[in-house]
């Protein structure tokens, strides 16, 4: 039974009460004990995943609306197919952005307040060694559930949104995404040693290619990911499909958000193309195709 479930099933219902009244206010106090100390955490981390909840269903909630307004501009012939794509991928992005921020700050403050307990403590709880199956598991797991749902439920809209502009239009987008991250959380009981912040990886997260199925080479391919700025902000990313040449397409690593984009010009044969993405020696790899 993991601590969560300790935490529902033996835990006095006037306890938890208090304990998840006081879950967001001063340090858990050096008088709790372990199995207050732990309690107390576990009613912590109800709360923070509560929030993450409503910050990640107003982040959905606003790509939905904005979604919306682009369907409605697609159907009375005010906005492009071609600059729809363009539309959508950068919207995507900013979503994806939104997100990495609400489940960070999930992630740090589940890891300050572990660290606030373990420091009241002296000895380690399994509830708070990570991959032990605890409340630390429990949190990231609970955090990535939450960021799987509503980036799925924005990605029906997608779908959707992608379904009636090839109606309209002809134009077609081929929709590929990867899982979103949640940043690992290792607390600490040295109160003057934390914890090294959580290096991004190189990845791909949005995968957006499209064309008109009625006219020849001009598709077009846009990528996002993540990387690590300490690695360098200077990606480059390469198209190739075979028998034509590569087509190499530099990009830049935000030094706040940690992501990257590309968008090619509009003017890519249709078929499918193996995508490599460098960061100096370190390169990953992926692939996208189009009609």
């Amino acid at each position: 039974m993991t601590f969560t479930a300790i935490l529902r099933s033996t835990a006095p219902a006037g306890l938890l009460a208090v304990l998840a009244a006081g879950a967001l206010s001063a340090p858990a106090s050096a008088q709790l004990g372990p199995v207050g100390e732990t309690l107390q955490f576990g009613a912590q981390i109800k709360v923070e995943l509560l929030t993450l909840k409503g910050a990640l269903k107003g982040v959905e909630a606003d790509f939905e609306a904005d979604l919306k307004t682009m369907k409605a501009d697609v159907i009375a012939g005010t906005l492009e197919p071609a600059q729809a794509h363009e539309d959508l991928f950068n919207r995507l992005d900013q979503l994806f952005t939104e997100e990495a921020a609400a489940v960070k700050t999930f992630s740090d403050t589940i890891q300050g307040f572990a660290s606030d307990h373990l420091q009241n403590m002296v000895v380690l709880p399994n509830a708070f060694v990570v991959g032990d199956g605890g409340l630390i598991d429990d949190a990231v797991h609970g955090a990535a559930l939450l960021v799987h749902t509503y980036t799925a439920k924005a990605y029906v809209k997608v779908h959707a949104f992608n379904k009636k502009l090839q109606q309209l239009t002809h134009y077609d987008l081929v929709v590929d995404r990867r899982p979103q991250l949640v940043d690992p959380i290792t607390p600490t009981d040295d109160a003057g040693s934390p914890s090294p912040a959580a290096n991004s990886p190189l990845r791909i997260d949005i995968l957006l290619a499209g064309s008109d199925k009625q006219a020849p080479s001009d598709g077009r391919v846009c990528l996002a990911g993540t990387a690590d700025p300490v690695n360098g902000t200077d990606l480059e990313v390469t198209l190739t499909m075979p028998g034509q040449a590569p087509v190499v397409l530099p990009a830049t690593v935000d030094n706040t958000t940690h992501r990257w984009q590309v968008q090619s010009d509009a003017t890519l044969p249709e078929g499918n193309y193996a995508v490599t993405v460098a960061q100096g020696d370190v390169a990953i790899s992926d692939s996208i195709g189009m009609q």
